[in-house]
């Protein structure tokens, strides 16, 4: 049975190594990267290790409203028919920067991309079997609550780039829970589950610009020498791979590395926040996401 599957972020890292896992168990992948001359890079590179590897690419920028819009028209007009999006695109530590409508640049990207996606693409998932919206969500969504919530853009908070990271993982984290309710209200057969990496050596660690790049000779020196401990991409895309594709997956469920404080192992179910449960701040989430991406759907008026 051919599968059509969107894997956002797909041209490096965890997004590279979800792709060519997907290619190699015959799904068409569309590859929707932010710069197109990457993406078709990483492409031609997968088409030589897996020749039958049903592979297209697209411009997305997750920060972009108009870019989320144009992606979606063109998907539902080439392709329609949709069983699987990971949305795995995300930045981290980045210094204060903001999209075209003011928002702040993690948030934008990290949540309120894939909440105004979602809303696009959820008409085109098949509805003759099971579909997965597969939210790839991070450690970091721990250390944040509904009252962080508050201050999306960081208009009233000093700016912190990490803080900021969290914040967007959380909304991502409660979006994804209350994603789920009005999925199984709606009894819709698309479920939406969370995965995360644990840690990754993925360019992030040394791109130019994120808090996480070293700063000082001692700091590059502890990476190079930590480095070979961490996580590949492939090792560390395992859990969202599950999340994609295991047969026993359910509804609302959250997948990351077992290992100790799921930093690296064989995937298993990861803790989440009990903060993201709260129903009134979801509701509330959920309302100013609408406002902000002027994207409305799974109503429950």
């Amino acid at each position: 049975m051919n599968k059509t599957a969107i894997v956002t972020g797909a041209n490096i890292g965890l997004g590279l190594a979800i792709t060519r896992a997907l290619a190699k168990r015959n799904f068409k992948i569309i590859m929707a990267c932010r710069n197109k001359d990457k993406a078709n890079t990483a492409r031609d590179e997968l088409r030589q290790e897996i020749p039958n590897a049903k592979l297209e690419t697209a411009i997305l920028d997750m920060s972009s409203l108009d870019s989320i819009l144009e992606f979606a028209d063109e998907f539902t007009q080439h392709y329609g028919e949709l069983d699987l999006l990971i949305n795995n695109a995300g930045i981290t530590g980045m210094p204060l920067l903001r999209n075209s409508q003011d928002i702040e640049l993690h948030m934008a990207t990290n949540y309120l991309g894939p909440f105004a996606l979602i809303g696009k693409l959820l008409p085109s998932f098949i509805t003759s079997r099971q579909t997965r919206i597969v939210n790839v969500n991070s450690l970091a969504h721990r250390s944040k609550g509904a009252e962080d919530l508050r201050d999306l853009s960081w208009t009233q908070a000093s700016y912190d780039p990490m803080l900021a990271y969290g914040r967007s993982k959380f909304a991502l984290m409660m979006f994804t829970l209350e994603l789920q309710r009005r999925l199984n209200l709606a009894k819709s057969k698309t479920i939406a589950i969370s995965s995360h990496p644990g840690f990754a050596a993925t360019d992030i660690l040394s791109k130019p610009g994120s808090a996480m790049a070293p700063k000082t000779w001692a700091g590059k020196l502890r990476q190079k020498i930590l480095r070979p401990l961490i996580p590949t991409p492939q090792q560390a895309a395992r859990s969202t791979l599950v999340a994609a594709l295991d047969k026993d997956v359910k509804p609302g469920e959250y997948y990351g590395p077992s290992g100790l404080a799921e930093i690296a192992g064989k995937p298993g179910h990861a803790k989440i926040n009990p903060a993201a449960f709260q129903a009134e701040a979801a509701l509330d989430l959920w309302r100013r996401s609408e406002e902000i991406t002027g994207t409305r759907y799974l109503d429950t008026d």
